[in-house]
């Protein structure tokens, strides 16, 4: 792999700026070896079901990864987000826009349909939310650590128990 795309231990982490569809070089180049990965997971996945029409060669693990990334999948806005960590209330409704705020909604679905990861870790608003995608995939946004950024800094802990 390059340093576009990490695969460890269950875990995609996805340089998110390769992700604007802008037919850069380096966007390419991200687009074809996610497509790669998303293969092997579904080599791996169906060879657990006893179909083996893959062949040899590595196999991942079959589980669902985590997607790690920089900024969150497409969400209108912060609207639906709550919590002391949530962005503060009259700034919840301002609209979003793609490849800035947030990921492309285009990008943000082949995501989805690629990895289909079981939980999304993501920055950038410097704001937490919970949402889920298509009512079954959670993405928490992380708050941002920085004073610079908010003036109650914070962080999330998770364990896989």
């Amino acid at each position: 792999g390059n340093h576009d795309i990490g695969f460890h231990y269950d875990f995609v982490m996805v340089n998110s700026v390769a992700l604007n569809g802008d037919g850069c070089g380096i966007c390419s180049e991200t687009e074809a070896e996610l497509i790669e990965v998303s293969h092997r997971l579904n080599c791996s996945r169906e060879q657990a079901r006893g179909s083996s029409r893959c062949g040899p060669g590595p196999l991942l693990p079959t589980s669902a990864p985590v997607l790690l990334q920089h900024y969150p999948l497409y969400r209108r806005s912060d609207a639906n987000c709550s919590g002391e960590d949530a962005a503060p209330a009259e700034e919840r409704d301002i609209p979003f826009k793609e490849n800035y705020d947030v990921l492309s909604r285009e990008a943000s679905q082949k995501l989805l349909w690629w990895l289909q990861p079981r939980l999304v870790l993501s920055g950038h608003t410097h704001s937490a939310c919970e949402v889920h995608h298509g009512g079954r995939v959670p993405e928490l946004s992380v708050p941002s650590f920085s004073w610079r950024n908010r003036n109650n800094p914070s962080f999330i802990m998770g364990t896989d128990a």
